[in-house]
């Protein structure tokens, strides 16, 4: 009798041929991450927004500072963590090649400061260490945090979703779940039906401020996820040390124990989710290679449409795209500029208070206050910018909606056609493409003075001219620079907005193309497919029944005769 591990392996396999023979393209992501949940290791990965806590949590879970963490984005790239008989790191980059190395090496290959926008080109990193002997067969996943001012973090962590195990999702106190946490949730539970909310930085509550949060969360939950999370409190700071011990007595320990069963689980939910969409496919291919050469080329055309109508609508969406282009830098301009009067106030009480230490000559103050502005005016740029870094992306992401919408009316009535040609309605899905944002103001400050200003350093007494220099710097130079630098950052976020509203537009041609492709490859099986496909059908059903398969929501099942 074949185990349920060998029926979800004999399901990938088929699907894995039936993707190549009928040319299913959008079955390619599940299909990966279907073949991945058969490994050994079961990955248990931790997501969710930036600065949630996810590496604290697992430095503290693991019990040694394995990951870099700081008050910034920090993980860029996915780092597995698993049980080794010896410490060390290997790379794995996108060119397929490996290196080992110290895990004291780590941070060079996973974080924003030494491997910005993944310059390495590292595809992911895995960390063994003996620490983590307590948890075999598990590979603990610590992931790029969402919504940070870095969207190629976001994106990372959004396309790796579908290999997860069992999701441990971050969620700050401060705010307690947002609304973009529960859409990770949401989709999380396509992945997989195990899914903790961790409730991080717990520390900051008092007693009665915890009971409400918890109460809130749990609230939520119930609200908009079905069946709801469970969820476990967390802080990383001494004095809550039970709460991670919980966390570890009542999920992890459990999770050892029935390890084998939650592995099928999970690859069960994956594969019948393969099998579903498998299946509307060759329903549609079947009804169509049933069809008389003259009905199917007529029936082609009513589902497809006019070729003229394809360009019309993509028309439609680099309209869109061009319409948010246009206002994206006066949208920028006004968000970056209400910061000005706050931070010319910061830079100018920060310079009283540095001023008195430099004016011993021309020279010195000038180099210092270079140096201090440059420093000073990123730091308050960064902090300006992340601070309205929601209302920055809001252009791009209001115009992933409106053309994910238009994506999803775009498929929706192909689906209506094939169902009124054919009698069965493929199911559809919603696009997701994330912006690629500014990765750090890049300041620049210009000369201080003229240069024939600074050769008088020898001679120029501080004593005398200390307090005009001052106001020249005070009430000129750095409120020039603010505007300047807030000129120059407002541009930048006009040309990401661009960049990332060109991405939107292309993976939106790429989605009509490929619908399209798909759609035609199907529509064009004739009669002497028909047995293949009905055995294929057969095969189909056979191998997603030896595992319990549901029945696909979105296809309508016609007996094979």
């Amino acid at each position: 009798m074949c185990t349920d591990t060998e029926n979800a392996a004999s399901a990938i396999i088929l699907a894995g041929e039936l993707h190549s023979r009928y040319q299913i393209h959008s079955i390619q992501p599940l299909l990966a991450a279907c073949r991945a949940a058969a490994e050994t290791e079961f990955p248990v990965a931790v997501v969710g927004r930036f600065k949630a806590g996810k590496s604290s949590f697992l430095n503290r879970f693991i019990g040694e500072e394995v990951l870099p963490v700081g008050v910034t984005p920090v993980t860029s790239v996915i780092t597995r963590i698993r049980f080794g008989e010896k410490p060390q790191i290997i790379v794995h980059f996108l060119n397929s090649q490996a290196l080992e190395g110290r895990i004291e090496e780590l941070p060079f290959y996973v974080t924003e400061t030494h491997n910005p926008e993944n310059a390495r080109k590292v595809d992911s990193v895995t960390v063994e260490t003996p620490s983590l002997r307590r948890f075999p067969g598990i590979c603990l996943v610590d992931t790029p945090g969402m919504e940070s001012v870095f969207g190629h973090n976001t994106e990372t962590a959004r396309k790796w979703l579908p290999n997860v195990g069992m999701a441990l999702v971050a969620v700050g106190v401060d705010p307690p779940l947002t609304q973009q946490d529960a859409e990770l949730l949401r989709r999380l539970r396509e992945f997989t039906p195990r899914i903790t909310v961790l409730l991080t930085k717990f520390d900051l509550l008092d007693a009665a401020e915890a009971r409400q949060v918890v109460a809130f969360v749990e609230q939520q939950l119930r609200r908009q996820i079905a069946p709801p999370p469970e969820v476990f409190p967390y802080s990383a700071k001494p004095g809550f040390e039970e709460l991670g011990a919980s966390l570890e007595r009542n999920l992890l320990r459990p999770l050892v124990e029935r390890l084998n069963d939650e592995r099928i689980a999970v690859l069960n939910h994956k594969t019948a989710a393969l099998m579903n969409e498998c299946e509307d496919s060759l329903l549609l291919a079947l009804a169509a290679a049933e069809a008389t050469e003259a009905q199917r080329e007529q029936l082609k055309t009513i589902v497809l449409g006019e070729k003229e109508s394809i360009e019309e609508f993509k028309m439609q969406l680099r309209l869109t795209a061009r319409h948010a282009a246009g206002n994206s830098r006066r949208h920028a301009a006004a968000i970056l500029e209400a910061h000005t009067p706050r931070v010319e106030k910061a830079l100018v009480e920060e310079l009283e208070r540095l001023y008195p230490e430099w004016r011993t000559s021309l020279a010195r103050v000038i180099s210092s206050f270079q140096a201090w502005l440059e420093r000073s005016l990123a730091e308050k740029l960064s902090e300006a910018q992340d601070a309205d870094r929601a209302m920055l992306l809001r252009p791009v992401e209001q115009t992933a909606a409106q053309l994910g919408r238009a994506l999803q009316d775009f498929r929706n009535r192909l689906s209506e056609r094939a169902e009124k040609a054919y009698g069965i309605r493929p199911r559809t899905t919603k696009i997701e493409i994330q912006a690629v944002t500014p990765q750090t103001p890049d300041v620049r400050i210009g000369h201080v003075f003229d240069r024939n200003w600074e050769l008088l350093s020898p001679i120029l007494p501080m004593s005398l001219f200390g307090a005009v220099i001052y106001r020249h710097l005070a009430k000129r130079k750095a409120p020039y620079e603010v505007y300047k630098n807030i000129s120059r950052l407002t541009t930048q976020w006009e040309e990401s907005t661009g960049r990332a509203l060109e991405s939107l537009l292309s993976e939106a041609y790429l989605r009509v193309e490929e619908w399209m492709s798909t759609l035609d490859g199907l529509l064009s099986r004739n009669s002497a497919e028909i047995f293949r496909i009905r055995e294929d059908l057969g095969r189909l059903r056979a191998v997603r029944a030896s595992f319990g398969a549901r029945t696909p929501s979105g296809g309508l099942c016609r007996p094979v005769t």
